[in-house]
Protein backbone atom coordinates (compact mmCIF):
# COMPACT_ATOMS: atom_id res chain seq x y z
CA UNK A 1 0.00 0.00 0.00
CA UNK A 2 1.50 3.39 -0.87
CA UNK A 3 1.78 5.99 1.41
CA UNK A 4 -0.40 8.04 -0.03
CA UNK A 5 -3.19 5.32 0.08
CA UNK A 6 -2.21 4.73 3.79
CA UNK A 7 -2.93 8.32 4.93
CA UNK A 8 -5.77 8.87 2.89
CA UNK A 9 -7.13 5.11 4.41
CA UNK A 10 -6.46 5.96 8.08
CA UNK A 11 -7.45 9.66 7.84
CA UNK A 12 -10.74 8.87 5.63
CA UNK A 13 -12.20 7.50 9.23
CA UNK A 14 -12.14 10.97 10.55
CA UNK A 15 -13.03 13.11 7.41
CA UNK A 16 -17.07 13.45 8.06
CA UNK A 17 -16.14 14.13 11.91
CA UNK A 18 -17.58 17.48 10.92
CA UNK A 19 -19.25 16.69 7.63
CA UNK A 20 -21.23 14.39 9.36
CA UNK A 21 -23.39 16.87 10.90
CA UNK A 22 -24.31 17.85 6.73
CA UNK A 23 -24.20 14.85 6.19
CA UNK A 24 -25.98 12.45 8.98
CA UNK A 25 -24.71 8.84 10.70
CA UNK A 26 -25.46 6.46 13.09
CA UNK A 27 -23.85 7.59 15.77
CA UNK A 28 -24.18 11.54 14.68
CA UNK A 29 -26.88 13.32 12.91
CA UNK A 30 -29.12 10.76 12.89
CA UNK A 31 -29.34 10.44 16.42
CA UNK A 32 -27.77 13.81 17.54
CA UNK A 33 -30.26 15.76 15.44
CA UNK A 34 -33.25 13.80 16.32
CA UNK A 35 -32.00 14.18 20.17
CA UNK A 36 -31.60 17.62 19.69
CA UNK A 37 -34.86 17.81 17.74
CA UNK A 38 -36.64 16.23 21.07
CA UNK A 39 -34.62 18.76 23.25
CA UNK A 40 -36.54 21.44 21.65
CA UNK A 41 -39.99 19.80 21.67
CA UNK A 42 -39.34 19.49 25.67
CA UNK A 43 -38.09 23.25 25.41
CA UNK A 44 -41.39 24.78 24.15
CA UNK A 45 -43.51 21.67 25.53
CA UNK A 46 -46.06 22.31 22.92
CA UNK A 47 -45.36 18.80 20.86
CA UNK A 48 -47.35 15.69 21.54
CA UNK A 49 -45.47 12.81 23.15
CA UNK A 50 -48.55 11.11 22.42
CA UNK A 51 -48.53 7.54 20.09
CA UNK A 52 -48.58 8.28 16.19
CA UNK A 53 -52.30 7.32 15.52
CA UNK A 54 -53.25 5.18 12.62
CA UNK A 55 -50.67 3.72 9.97
CA UNK A 56 -47.50 5.75 9.80
CA UNK A 57 -46.77 7.17 6.98
CA UNK A 58 -43.41 5.73 6.06
CA UNK A 59 -45.61 1.90 5.84
CA UNK A 60 -47.46 3.41 2.87
CA UNK A 61 -44.28 4.90 1.09
CA UNK A 62 -40.91 4.93 1.46
CA UNK A 63 -39.37 8.39 1.31
CA UNK A 64 -36.00 9.30 -0.08
CA UNK A 65 -34.31 12.66 0.35
CA UNK A 66 -31.93 12.46 -2.85
CA UNK A 67 -29.63 15.34 -1.95
CA UNK A 68 -26.71 16.44 -3.73
CA UNK A 69 -23.78 18.75 -2.29
CA UNK A 70 -24.05 22.33 -1.47
CA UNK A 71 -27.67 22.54 -2.29
CA UNK A 72 -28.76 22.57 1.37
CA UNK A 73 -28.06 19.27 2.69
CA UNK A 74 -27.69 20.02 6.07
CA UNK A 75 -30.28 22.32 6.22
CA UNK A 76 -32.81 19.82 4.44
CA UNK A 77 -31.72 17.08 7.01
CA UNK A 78 -32.43 18.70 9.94
CA UNK A 79 -35.89 20.08 9.03
CA UNK A 80 -36.58 16.34 7.87
CA UNK A 81 -35.47 14.75 11.59
CA UNK A 82 -37.49 17.55 13.17
CA UNK A 83 -40.39 16.41 10.87
CA UNK A 84 -40.21 12.81 11.54
CA UNK A 85 -39.55 12.78 15.15
CA UNK A 86 -42.54 14.64 15.53
CA UNK A 87 -44.52 11.32 14.13
CA UNK A 88 -42.53 9.45 16.23
CA UNK A 89 -40.19 7.33 13.88
CA UNK A 90 -37.85 5.10 14.94
CA UNK A 91 -34.22 5.50 14.85
CA UNK A 92 -34.27 2.39 12.51
CA UNK A 93 -36.47 3.23 10.27
CA UNK A 94 -33.88 6.31 9.30
CA UNK A 95 -30.80 6.09 7.03
CA UNK A 96 -28.38 7.48 5.32
CA UNK A 97 -26.22 6.29 2.07
CA UNK A 98 -23.11 7.93 0.58
CA UNK A 99 -20.58 6.53 -1.33
CA UNK A 100 -17.99 5.98 -0.58
CA UNK A 101 -19.87 5.57 3.11
CA UNK A 102 -16.86 6.69 5.02
CA UNK A 103 -18.48 6.64 8.32
CA UNK A 104 -21.98 7.71 7.64
CA UNK A 105 -23.70 5.28 5.76
CA UNK A 106 -27.00 3.54 8.22
CA UNK A 107 -30.03 1.75 7.73
CA UNK A 108 -29.55 1.58 4.08
CA UNK A 109 -32.42 -0.23 3.60
CA UNK A 110 -34.75 2.11 5.78
CA UNK A 111 -37.90 3.12 4.86
CA UNK A 112 -36.54 6.98 5.55
CA UNK A 113 -33.77 7.16 3.67
CA UNK A 114 -31.07 10.11 2.98
CA UNK A 115 -29.07 9.55 -0.68
CA UNK A 116 -26.09 11.77 -0.98
CA UNK A 117 -24.66 12.93 -3.89
CA UNK A 118 -25.99 9.84 -5.61
CA UNK A 119 -29.29 9.74 -6.98
CA UNK A 120 -30.17 10.60 -10.43
CA UNK A 121 -33.42 9.54 -12.65
CA UNK A 122 -32.30 6.05 -12.89
CA UNK A 123 -31.59 5.76 -9.19
CA UNK A 124 -35.30 7.40 -8.22
CA UNK A 125 -36.86 4.83 -10.70
CA UNK A 126 -34.74 1.72 -9.19
CA UNK A 127 -36.21 3.11 -5.63
CA UNK A 128 -39.69 3.47 -6.90
CA UNK A 129 -39.96 -0.31 -8.65
CA UNK A 130 -38.13 -2.02 -5.09
CA UNK A 131 -41.21 0.30 -3.20
CA UNK A 132 -43.54 -0.91 -5.67
CA UNK A 133 -42.31 -4.54 -4.88
CA UNK A 134 -42.63 -4.04 -1.14
CA UNK A 135 -46.88 -2.72 -1.98
CA UNK A 136 -45.55 0.83 -1.25
CA UNK A 137 -45.09 4.18 -2.91
CA UNK A 138 -42.34 6.36 -3.19
CA UNK A 139 -42.02 9.96 -2.17
CA UNK A 140 -39.10 12.02 -2.80
CA UNK A 141 -37.99 15.43 -2.00
CA UNK A 142 -34.35 17.67 -2.08
CA UNK A 143 -32.89 20.84 -2.00
CA UNK A 144 -32.28 23.14 -5.01
CA UNK A 145 -30.04 25.60 -5.34
CA UNK A 146 -28.94 27.91 -8.09
CA UNK A 147 -25.79 25.58 -9.42
CA UNK A 148 -23.71 28.65 -9.92
CA UNK A 149 -24.16 29.23 -6.13
CA UNK A 150 -23.15 26.05 -5.53
CA UNK A 151 -19.52 25.82 -7.16
CA UNK A 152 -19.09 28.87 -5.29
CA UNK A 153 -20.52 27.43 -1.82
CA UNK A 154 -18.14 24.37 -2.57
CA UNK A 155 -15.36 26.53 -3.73
CA UNK A 156 -15.49 28.47 -0.53
CA UNK A 157 -16.03 25.54 1.29
CA UNK A 158 -13.31 23.11 0.90
CA UNK A 159 -10.35 26.15 -0.28
CA UNK A 160 -10.93 26.47 3.68
CA UNK A 161 -10.15 23.18 4.55
CA UNK A 162 -13.60 21.84 5.48
CA UNK A 163 -13.75 17.88 4.77
CA UNK A 164 -10.08 17.63 3.41
CA UNK A 165 -10.46 13.87 2.79
CA UNK A 166 -13.97 13.98 0.70
CA UNK A 167 -12.80 12.28 -2.16
CA UNK A 168 -14.62 14.19 -4.57
CA UNK A 169 -12.40 17.51 -4.21
CA UNK A 170 -8.92 15.76 -3.61
CA UNK A 171 -7.25 17.51 -6.77
CA UNK A 172 -4.42 16.32 -9.12
CA UNK A 173 -1.12 16.04 -7.01
CA UNK A 174 -2.51 16.04 -3.81
CA UNK A 175 -1.41 15.72 -1.29
CA UNK A 176 0.58 18.63 -2.32
CA UNK A 177 -1.83 19.78 -4.12
CA UNK A 178 -4.95 20.59 -2.26
CA UNK A 179 -8.09 22.99 -2.71
CA UNK A 180 -6.53 25.28 -0.21
CA UNK A 181 -3.10 25.76 -2.19
CA UNK A 182 -4.92 26.23 -5.39
CA UNK A 183 -5.37 29.22 -7.28
CA UNK A 184 -8.79 30.58 -7.20
CA UNK A 185 -9.61 30.33 -10.98
CA UNK A 186 -8.13 26.68 -11.04
CA UNK A 187 -9.96 26.04 -7.69
CA UNK A 188 -13.44 27.30 -8.87
CA UNK A 189 -12.83 25.65 -12.31
CA UNK A 190 -11.76 22.02 -10.48
CA UNK A 191 -15.09 21.99 -8.01
CA UNK A 192 -17.00 23.27 -10.80
CA UNK A 193 -15.80 20.39 -12.93
CA UNK A 194 -16.78 18.07 -9.68
CA UNK A 195 -20.14 19.49 -9.29
CA UNK A 196 -21.58 19.25 -12.34
CA UNK A 197 -22.74 15.19 -12.30
CA UNK A 198 -24.66 16.29 -8.71
CA UNK A 199 -25.77 19.31 -10.50
CA UNK A 200 -27.10 17.34 -13.54
CA UNK A 201 -28.95 14.67 -11.57
CA UNK A 202 -30.51 17.36 -9.14
CA UNK A 203 -31.64 19.12 -12.10
CA UNK A 204 -32.86 16.29 -13.70
CA UNK A 205 -34.81 15.49 -10.69
CA UNK A 206 -36.80 18.67 -9.27
CA UNK A 207 -36.31 20.60 -12.92
CA UNK A 208 -40.02 19.21 -13.73
CA UNK A 209 -41.20 17.16 -10.20
CA UNK A 210 -44.21 14.85 -10.18
CA UNK A 211 -46.90 14.61 -7.79
CA UNK A 212 -44.92 12.38 -5.25
CA UNK A 213 -41.90 14.75 -6.00
CA UNK A 214 -41.36 17.79 -3.90
CA UNK A 215 -38.68 20.18 -4.68
CA UNK A 216 -37.55 22.75 -1.77
CA UNK A 217 -36.01 25.70 -2.86
CA UNK A 218 -33.33 26.71 -1.16
CA UNK A 219 -33.00 30.67 -1.61
CA UNK A 220 -37.10 30.82 -1.14
CA UNK A 221 -37.15 28.70 1.88
CA UNK A 222 -33.88 31.20 3.43
CA UNK A 223 -35.13 34.33 2.52
CA UNK A 224 -37.74 34.58 5.37
CA UNK A 225 -39.53 32.51 7.56
CA UNK A 226 -42.98 33.41 6.29
CA UNK A 227 -41.38 31.64 3.21
CA UNK A 228 -39.91 28.31 4.90
CA UNK A 229 -43.45 28.31 6.68
CA UNK A 230 -45.05 27.83 3.12
CA UNK A 231 -42.60 25.59 1.65
CA UNK A 232 -42.02 23.27 4.86
CA UNK A 233 -45.98 23.33 4.84
CA UNK A 234 -46.43 22.52 1.40
CA UNK A 235 -43.90 19.85 1.92
CA UNK A 236 -45.63 18.07 4.50
CA UNK A 237 -49.03 18.30 2.27
CA UNK A 238 -46.83 16.24 -0.58
CA UNK A 239 -44.85 13.59 1.43
CA UNK A 240 -47.87 12.67 3.80
CA UNK A 241 -51.30 14.47 2.65
CA UNK A 242 -53.97 13.24 5.15
CA UNK A 243 -51.96 10.17 6.40
CA UNK A 244 -51.39 13.18 9.42
CA UNK A 245 -53.76 15.02 11.17
CA UNK A 246 -53.88 18.86 10.85
CA UNK A 247 -52.72 18.41 14.71
CA UNK A 248 -49.54 16.45 13.15
CA UNK A 249 -49.00 18.86 10.64
CA UNK A 250 -49.21 22.32 12.97
CA UNK A 251 -46.66 20.45 15.19
CA UNK A 252 -44.16 19.52 12.47
CA UNK A 253 -44.58 22.85 11.30
CA UNK A 254 -43.27 24.05 15.15
CA UNK A 255 -40.93 21.69 14.92
CA UNK A 256 -39.33 22.30 11.72
CA UNK A 257 -38.87 26.33 12.79
CA UNK A 258 -36.16 25.37 14.73
CA UNK A 259 -33.99 24.77 11.59
CA UNK A 260 -34.91 28.21 10.02
CA UNK A 261 -32.19 30.47 10.57
CA UNK A 262 -34.02 33.43 10.76
CA UNK A 263 -35.64 32.88 13.75
CA UNK A 264 -32.76 30.86 15.30
CA UNK A 265 -29.38 32.43 14.35
CA UNK A 266 -27.61 31.10 16.75
CA UNK A 267 -28.02 27.14 14.63
CA UNK A 268 -25.59 28.61 12.05
CA UNK A 269 -23.45 25.82 11.62
CA UNK A 270 -19.70 25.48 9.68
CA UNK A 271 -21.35 24.43 6.38
CA UNK A 272 -22.04 28.36 6.00
CA UNK A 273 -19.62 30.47 3.98
CA UNK A 274 -18.42 34.22 3.69
CA UNK A 275 -20.73 35.73 1.69
CA UNK A 276 -17.66 37.80 0.21
CA UNK A 277 -15.92 34.80 -1.09
CA UNK A 278 -18.72 33.16 -2.49
CA UNK A 279 -19.29 36.50 -4.53
CA UNK A 280 -16.29 36.51 -5.85
CA UNK A 281 -16.01 32.92 -6.70
CA UNK A 282 -19.15 33.07 -8.41
CA UNK A 283 -17.88 36.17 -10.32
CA UNK A 284 -14.27 33.83 -11.41
CA UNK A 285 -15.96 30.70 -12.71
CA UNK A 286 -18.68 33.49 -15.00
CA UNK A 287 -15.48 35.39 -15.70
CA UNK A 288 -12.83 32.16 -16.60
CA UNK A 289 -14.47 29.49 -16.79
CA UNK A 290 -14.07 27.13 -20.19
CA UNK A 291 -16.86 28.25 -22.35
CA UNK A 292 -18.86 24.70 -22.54
CA UNK A 293 -18.75 24.57 -18.70
CA UNK A 294 -20.20 27.85 -18.45
CA UNK A 295 -22.41 26.95 -21.17
CA UNK A 296 -23.62 23.69 -19.30
CA UNK A 297 -24.06 25.72 -15.94
CA UNK A 298 -26.26 28.34 -17.84
CA UNK A 299 -28.37 25.59 -19.02
CA UNK A 300 -28.61 24.01 -15.91
CA UNK A 301 -29.94 27.50 -14.50
CA UNK A 302 -32.53 28.08 -17.25
CA UNK A 303 -34.03 24.62 -16.43
CA UNK A 304 -34.32 25.26 -13.07
CA UNK A 305 -35.71 28.73 -13.64
CA UNK A 306 -32.60 30.29 -12.42
CA UNK A 307 -31.79 33.72 -13.75
CA UNK A 308 -28.56 32.86 -16.57
CA UNK A 309 -25.50 34.47 -14.38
Amino acid sequence: MSAVVAKLWLLALSIYSVACAEESCESCATNLIQKKALARFSETRSVSNKSHIGTNPWDVYDYLAAVHHKSGIYFLHKIAVYMFSTLQIRDEDVGTIITPCYTVCANTQAPVLFMIDMAGPETIQRKREAAKAKGKGLKVYGTVRDPVTMVASAYCYHSRGEEALNVMFLPPGWPEVTMQTMAMQDGVTFAARQMMPMVANMTSLYEKPDKDTYRFDYERATASSENFDEMVSNMLDVLFGTMISPDQKSKCLEAAAWADLRRHPDETDEHTNNEDCEAEARQVFLDSAPADMLAAYRDFQRRLGYPMG
